[in-house]
């Protein structure tokens, strides 16, 4: 195990909850997970093994991928309401949209 790791697992361990929340509402805000833990210097295996150790953690962190995906959704309404109807803005609209409805299904 790598010093980041053990490092991570450990600031994990006596993480308060508050800061758990914290966390959990950047993800609920659209924040992927692996950028969460890189501004906190965590290896995010650990942060996820950590999350996957406890169901309570699991079941909040679920939360805040679903909210995440329903943020998804509403940002490709506001993505398709405002394209330009142009070939190139439609393509690239469909292309934004597309990552967006595949990363919500898989949340």
């Amino acid at each position: 195990m790598g010093y980041l790791t053990r490092e991570t697992r450990r600031e994990l361990e006596e993480l308060p909850v508050d800061a758990f929340e914290a966390v959990l509402n950047e993800i609920a805000s659209g924040a992927m997970p692996r950028e969460v833990c890189a501004e906190r210097a965590w290896a995010f295996g650990a942060f996820w093994r950590w999350i996957q150790a406890d169901e309570g953690r699991a079941a909040a962190y679920r939360e805040a991928q679903r909210a995440a995906a329903d943020a998804n959704f509403q940002e490709c309404r506001e993505i398709v309401d405002g394209v330009p109807e142009d070939a190139a803005a439609v393509a690239k609209a469909r292309l934004r949209t597309g990552f967006r409805i595949r990363l919500a299904e898989s949340w």
